[in-house]
């Protein structure tokens, strides 16, 4: 026994515990180089601009849903994806009709939402504003459909986005 703790002494240990300091270290730089790297992985990108008008209907007592008017719409949307998280930016400009033609109300709508592909976890925001006046452009009129989309020119897409956009700075 005394001779296993001859061999052992403590410049001997201390060498042998600074060996697996270095290696838990160049371990640990290791594992926070490669979460890193996956974490900050190839984020998708993917925007939509439109500009549609759509039907209205709301459901009545008896369970049906009814026709009451339709709106116009300009939408920018923003999607962003990689394999740990998803985030969506939705800013929008809806102008309300009644079934007559009749202008009601439009309201400009910002949301934000956020999912954890991990972790689940969801967050959102949304806020609306009530504007006095039709505020869509190029949005067709509705005409017997039930929908009725543009399919806009890249030079209508930058007017649609800039025109949307532009309620975020009032």
């Amino acid at each position: 026994m005394r001779d296993l703790m001859s061999r052992w002494s403590w410049s001997s240990l201390r060498s042998w515990r600074w060996h697996w300091t270095k290696a838990g270290v160049t371990v640990g730089i290791v594992l926070v180089l490669m979460l890193l790297s996956t974490a900050c992985g190839s984020v998708e990108r993917t925007e939509h601009i439109e500009s549609f008008t759509i039907e209205n209907s709301e459901k009545q007592d008896n369970g049906m849903f009814e026709v009451t008017g339709y709106k116009k719409v300009n939408s920018v949307s923003l999607i962003e994806e990689s394999d740990n998280h998803m985030e969506s930016d939705v800013k929008m400009v809806e102008d309300y009709y009644n079934s007559d033609g009749i202008f009601l109300k439009s309201i400009f709508t910002y949301g934000h939402g956020t999912l954890s592909k991990l972790t689940r976890a969801t967050d959102s925001d949304e806020q609306k504003l009530e504007l006095s006046e039709p505020s869509t452009i190029l949005a067709p009129d509705l005409e017997g459909d039930n929908f009725k989309g543009v399919e806009l020119t890249a030079e209508e897409k930058v007017r649609v986005k800039e025109h949307v956009l532009s309620f975020m700075e009032d």
